[in-house]
């Protein structure tokens, strides 16, 4: 039975797959703390290491057209990249905000992620949170004008940059909305905290199976993941949700980036002494 189990797993994974495309990341990174950096994203994660004066020129190994993080050590930074990017990153590590640029197919789209980001970082999420309810939803339609402010400006390259960014903008909104519900009892020391009658409803019109999304977006991912979970029905003997109920959940669904994410979450509970494994 276990063998049969993994084999259908090996069966997921390997259809799931879509040809890749090799692309020429490159840059110049200056003051990194060991000259290496990190890219790492969907089915991504790589090390790179840098040249003494900090460039480099790595090739890449592309499937989707994803945001991928690069991380320095010091500082973690978004970057778009798809099947036909071309694109070198420059900044010093020491000061990312003032010397970050971008340049080749794919930098005006970089440059958004990066002003968006400045953005964001405006407040802390654990700041955002500990808002009472009015001042945390005023709070949060600043922010969201702000990067519409940007996105609108924003002579954008790639359609589907753009479309996805749209959608993106929605999501960044309800998972913060989504989330406050949730968190704002421990970052605002509330106890048994509920918010009121006119807080604004999560958007159940929203189509928690998509693909692009999932691979674009890390609010969607969230929101998918724990939506997910959160409509699972457990048997009354259970106290979280089992490979069991969820297998049956995640066969269902249309997205393979989504599948094999839940998927790893699972195998967690799939070994030879789990009571629940037969039935798997």
């Amino acid at each position: 039975m276990r063998k049969t189990f993994y084999l259908l797993l090996l069966v997921f994974f390997s259809s799931f797959t879509v040809s890749a495309e090799t692309i020429t990341f490159s840059g110049k990174i200056t003051d990194t703390e060991n000259l290496k950096i990190r890219i790492k994203g969907d089915l991504l994660d790589t090390e790179i290491k840098l040249k003494p004066d900090g460039s480099f020129s790595e090739k890449l190994q592309i499937e989707n057209d994803v945001i991928y993080i690069l991380e320095t050590g010091k500082n973690s930074v978004p970057v778009y990249l798809t099947k036909t990017s071309v694109l070198a990153i420059n900044f010093n590590d020491n000061s990312l905000a003032t010397s970050l640029k971008y340049s080749g197919k794919g930098s005006v789209e970089n440059q958004y992620l990066a002003k968006k980001q400045l953005i964001l970082s405006g407040i802390p999420q654990t700041d955002l949170y500990a808002l009472d309810e009015n001042q945390f939803l005023k709070k949060l339609g600043e922010i969201k004008s702000s990067i519409l402010a940007l996105y609108n400006k924003t002579k954008f390259t790639d359609k589907n940059f753009k479309e996805k960014e749209a959608r993106n903008i929605h999501f960044l909104e309800q998972r913060r909305l989504f989330s406050y519900k949730n968190d704002h009892w421990y970052y605002g020391k509330v106890s048994g905290f509920q918010v009121s009658e006119t807080y604004p409803k999560f958007d159940e019109t929203m189509d928690l199976d998509n693909n692009s999304d999932f691979l674009f977006s890390s609010d969607y991912q969230e929101l998918v993941i724990i939506k997910f979970y959160q409509n699972i029905k457990v048997d009354s003997t259970e106290f979280s949700v089992s490979a069991k109920n969820a297998i049956p959940e995640i066969k269902a669904l249309k997205s393979p980036s989504i599948k094999n994410q839940l998927i790893k979450y699972s195998l967690t509970d799939v070994n030879i002494r789990n009571s629940n494994y037969e039935i798997i």
